[in-house]
């Protein structure tokens, strides 16, 4: 019981080092009101969350706004987030202001967090644990979209959401099998609240891509090495399926009215469709980062080159493809 309190300890500690250095990413908006931003940030997300904010503390939920065009259903669109807990709390308590900034340093120490739990699930030391939650929520892509409220909102959960699958299926007993699966299921489904929706298709993608990868090189529960694929697939499956399945309903009172204003659009494809910016090249520039940092990228070719067990190598081929998918 001491060892354990002590290696708990050990974590809170490393878990508040990630965040102060979160915070200090976000130094000049927390100490300094100046913010990254993009013309969206202006146009979008900040006037918006601000016109919400003052509509929550009149008692209203707003599900439309007469702002653009002849109307438009905001609720549905879920892009602000108004069905998602976080937010709607920030709102009603901050101003628009500091809720725009400590949201973002949530979500960013939230990714950190998630990541050095992952990282540890899979036995990994501490230090180890915290280059990869440094890594994940300063490295390119949450940084590249910080301006982007609901990509780095959606993203943030995924680490966590795989940690409790890793819990889930390294569980002994149902109980931590059952606590890691309604743990992971809370994940998505907040995830699925926060919401963009294109990222929220990629937590799926990488949920099914993760338990995929765990039925092929294990481990899974107090399985042996030698267990049959079959009923690996089935310990697989008795995690990652209710996950999905609970995730998704926790977040149907937002997916369902964007579903329906999908639908309409389908019918009607230009019915909220405004005069697109000119780019010079295919991509915004933020869309492509490819930067993960120096040492990680050197820390990875030697994992590569020097360890061989199944779980590296198919980190690897995991990577690979995410690499050509990035590329185009």
């Amino acid at each position: 019981m001491q060892a354990r309190r002590a290696h708990l300890g050990e974590a809170w500690l490393w878990g508040a080092a990630l965040v102060f250095i979160v915070g200090l990413s976000l130094a000049d908006g927390l100490l300094a009101d100046i913010v990254a931003y993009e013309r969206d940030t202006a146009v979008f997300y900040f006037p918006l969350m601000s016109w919400a904010a003052e509509q929550l503390r009149q008692g209203h939920l707003p599900l439309w706004t007469p702002q653009f065009f002849g109307g438009y259903p905001i609720f549905a669109d879920g892009e602000i987030g108004l069905a998602y807990p976080p937010v709607l709390l920030a709102l009603l308590t901050l101003p628009p202001d500091r809720a725009f900034v400590l949201l973002r340093l949530l979500h960013l120490s939230l990714a950190a967090i998630g990541a050095f739990a992952l990282a540890r699930c899979w036995r990994l030391p501490y230090s180890s644990a915290a280059l990869a939650g440094v890594v994940f929520a300063l490295g390119s892509f949450l940084q590249a979209q910080i301006h982007h409220e609901n990509i780095v909102r959606t993203a943030s959960w995924i680490p966590l959401m795989l940690a409790c699958v890793e819990c889930g299926l390294r569980g002994v007993g149902w109980r931590a099998q059952l606590r890691g699966t309604a743990l992971g299921a809370g994940a998505l489904g907040l995830a699925g609240l926060s919401l963009h929706s294109q990222m929220l298709a990629v937590d799926l993608l990488i949920l099914a891509a993760y338990g995929a990868f765990r039925w092929a090189v294990g481990p899974v529960g107090y399985a042996s090495v030698g267990r049959r694929w079959l009923a690996r697939l089935i310990a697989v499956a008795r995690v990652c399926l209710p996950i999905l399945l609970v995730g998704i309903g926790l977040a149907a009172v937002q997916l369902m009215p964007l579903v329906e204003l999908g639908l309409a659009q389908v019918i009607f494809p230009y019915i909220f469709h405004g005069q697109g910016n000119a780019q010079w090249g295919l991509w915004t520039h933020w869309e492509s980062y490819l930067y993960i940092g120096l040492i990680p990228l050197v820390l990875a070719t030697i994992a590569l080159t020097r360890v061989r067990n199944r779980e590296v190598l198919g980190w690897g081929v995991m990577g690979g493809l995410g690499l050509i998918l990035a590329l185009g």
